[in-house]
């Protein structure tokens, strides 16, 4: 009695981030995995946000929006003037509060409670769940990472660098 093994095939969308075109694909498991493992790489070694805010721009942010009162818009509007400013890149973004979430690839993560969390946190998923205040929210979400997988190690190096933002500003606004 011999085997015949046939190809084992796997259905997948394609997205194309620019259009946001799903395209409906079909293709061996083992391509499917390939591509996934290319995709992960490329997420891997994309390039991370390295400029730097002046002074004047701190203080023109702070005047501009309350760290200790924002909406999710304006928390929104923060985030993209730091990618903007290239403080941030839209890699950074992927998980760090906006008003959208966009999934890493080969970013899987099990449910899981963060032990350094307090009790009273738990409940606290958005920013408006956090009463608006942006300092707050940053620091949970950074609680929240786990800082040995490399997903979680980027958006957590990307809350330190909103929530030292937040600090210069609250700061900015308490000086003025």
């Amino acid at each position: 009695m011999s085997h015949v093994s046939a190809p084992v095939y796997t259905v997948y969308y394609d997205i194309d981030m620019s259009t946001g075109k799903r395209t409906l694909k079909k293709c061996e498991y083992s391509e499917f995995m390939r591509l996934l493992a290319e995709a992960e790489e490329e997420e891997r070694n994309a390039p991370i946000g390295t400029g730097k805010l002046t002074e004047e721009e701190i203080q023109g942010l702070a005047e501009k929006y309350d760290p200790n009162h924002m909406s999710q818009s304006e928390y929104d509007r923060l985030i993209a003037y730091l990618v903007e400013r290239n403080v941030l890149s839209e890699k950074e973004t992927y998980d760090i509060g906006l008003s959208r979430v966009t999934i890493r690839p080969g970013c899987y993560v099990k449910g899981q409670l963060a032990p350094n969390v307090p009790a009273s946190a738990l409940s606290i998923r958005t920013l408006s769940d956090a009463g608006g205040d942006a300092l707050y929210y940053v620091k949970l979400k950074m609680q929240w990472c786990n800082r040995n997988a490399w997903g979680d190690r980027i958006t957590y190096d990307a809350l330190q660098k909103v929530s030292s933002i937040l600090l210069k500003m609250d700061s900015a606004r308490k000086r003025a």
